[in-house]
């Protein structure tokens, strides 16, 4: 189906039609930085704001721009995913950068953003924004 053009995206949860539930809303770009340690919360914050992270991206020196899923819409979402770290004994892509990374907001409405802007930055996390 993927290979036929379907709309198929590879999660840590397996794979989901459609994308997922990115939907339509307003989606922007943010650098962060945090450590292993800072992982978790950065998920929750964006989740609690009511907000999905879709995916993370880092920049390296060798490969070039590297990217994963994460399709992260709530608590549970995130536990899922750190679960599945910790089983695996994986390490998050940012820490092959010193844990810089981007990540794709999606977030229904210019407040929701807004707020979960100035959460990501009263915690330390935000470097930057791409508009």
């Amino acid at each position: 189906l993927r290979a036929a053009g379907s709309p198929i995206v590879a999660t840590p949860r397996g794979y989901v039609l459609g994308g997922g539930q990115e939907g339509s809303g307003v989606r922007c770009t943010v650098a962060c930085r945090h450590g292993l340690d800072g992982l978790l919360d950065e998920l929750y914050t964006v989740a609690d704001c009511g907000c999905g992270v879709l995916d993370v991206t880092v920049e390296h020196p060798v490969y070039g721009q590297l990217s994963g899923q994460l399709q992260v819409f709530s608590r549970y979402d995130a536990d899922v995913f750190w679960d599945a770290l910790q089983k695996n004994g994986a390490q998050p892509l940012c820490s092959l950068t010193g844990d810089i990374h981007l990540h794709t907001l999606v977030c229904p409405d210019e407040a929701r953003k807004a707020r979960v802007l100035a959460a990501l930055e009263e915690k330390g996390y935000l470097m930057g924004l791409e508009k």
